[in-house]
């Protein structure tokens, strides 16, 4: 008897095949199903850990394709990933006794239906002479101009803006032009780290 059940439901076979190859990495000592039904796409397996470090890394894959959500709002998003894991309650540990917390959880990866939602941002928050602040900062398309170069830049918000960023109410704080999202937003970062840092002095 397992303490976990494990079930990842996927609408797409590219999204399946990045997910079977973390498993395949992570040689998960359970069994694994595979089901392919038309375009639904269902890797189960069961396993006495919660996997928390597989699942880490499946967050890595998706954070900039997708938005991570544990509720659906009807009409809002279009859910592409569903993965559910769910606690045995027959579960016992070496002492027999049950469980007291139920680490049963249900969170879905989905694709806004309003475009400005898929506007990656994150809020960077430090203390400042006692003061709590913060500064919301995104990613968004660039392109220079003078070379031509077509890419991901970083844009930010005013300090202590109530509501995240949007694509129409943000500022460039570097010009460099980045690959990929998770490039810019790790640029970014970094940038405000110093910034902070260097206010600190």
């Amino acid at each position: 008897m397992s303490k976990f059940s494990f079930d990842i439901l996927l609408l797409s076979e590219k999204d399946f095949e990045k997910v079977l190859a973390i498993t395949d990495k992570y040689d998960l000592d359970c069994e694994q199903l595979e089901h392919r039904e038309g375009k639904r796409y269902l890797i189960r397996f069961d396993s006495d850990y919660g996997e928390y470090e597989f699942f880490n890394e499946v967050h890595q894959i998706f954070e900039f394709d997708y938005l991570k959500v544990d509720k659906i709002r009807v009409g809002k998003y279009d859910v592409r990933i569903n993965i559910s894991r769910s606690q045995n309650p027959y579960f016992r540990d070496s002492w027999g006794r049950p469980f007291e917390t139920d680490e049963s959880e249900n969170w879905y990866y989905v694709k806004p239906i309003n475009p400005i939602d898929k506007f990656p941002t994150k809020k960077i928050e430090y203390n400042l002479k006692g003061t709590k602040r913060w500064v919301w900062i995104g990613v968004t398309q660039g392109h220079n101009p003078n070379t031509n170069e077509r890419g991901y830049i970083v844009v930010s918000s005013e300090e202590n803006s109530r509501k995240p960023i949007s694509p129409s109410s943000c500022h460039v704080i570097t010009s460099k032009i980045h690959k990929t999202k998770k490039q810019a937003m790790q640029d970014g970062t970094n940038h405000i780290t110093q910034w902070i840092s260097r206010l600190s002095q």
